[in-house]
């Protein structure tokens, strides 16, 4: 026989788990969407690697923790983009693109406090909290309950920071078919005009 104070806990111990999977969904999506904008913030290519390039654009190959992903975030992402280089071994035109977000030393502290904070709280949820997590009580289960609840509110500020700051750089990729245009009609324009002067 089920007693109502077993139905209960089995009823919150499931929503619970719901909030659990919800956190660390969100969390997933934010180390995805970091990894996009790391992998994507420079990148340069000769004219006849176009396809590579467009390849790695949509291929984010980062394999860091999101600690590390979000140092490389806000050491890459706020700064200077750097004076592009010719690839090395090429003669031929060639294209680099960078993007950086602009923002107040105060709105950048904010951020970087705001993300440190959603970093410390998955650290404490994933490796200290959930190992050892019974929900055998419902005061257990009420508590966790909370604490992801009261988490959830960085988790979704992060989560709108970076869907922002994603637009924007697909905002940027959209264009990249006319650059891409451009640069492949100049390298056929050069090679015509290279195959003139030989005649």
């Amino acid at each position: 026989m089920i007693t109502s104070t077993t139905s209960e806990l089995s009823t919150l111990s499931a929503t619970v788990f719901q909030k659990i999977g919800r956190n660390v969904f969100y969390l997933q999506k934010i180390e995805g969407m970091l990894k996009v904008l790391v992998a994507q913030c420079d990148v340069s290519s000769t004219a006849s690697e176009i396809v590579d390039l467009i390849r790695q654009l949509h291929q984010p190959s980062s394999k860091k923790t999101l600690g590390g992903l979000l140092t490389e975030f806000f050491e890459r992402l706020y700064s200077d983009i750097p004076d592009p280089e010719r690839p090395k071994g090429t003669d031929g035109s060639w294209l680099a693109f960078g993007f950086r977000l602009g923002s107040s030393d105060d709105a950048i502290q904010k951020e970087v406090s705001l993300f440190t904070e959603v970093l410390n709280e998955r650290n404490h949820l994933i490796h200290h909290e959930l190992p050892f997590c019974t929900l055998q009580t419902q005061h257990e289960c009420s508590q966790l309950a909370a604490r992801l609840d009261d988490q959830l509110v960085n988790i979704a500020t992060a989560h709108e920071i970076l869907s922002e700051h994603l637009a924007f750089v697909n905002e940027m990729k959209s264009q990249l078919p006319d650059i891409l245009r451009q640069v492949i009609d100049h390298e056929q324009e050069s090679d015509l005009q290279s195959s003139v002067v030989r005649s």
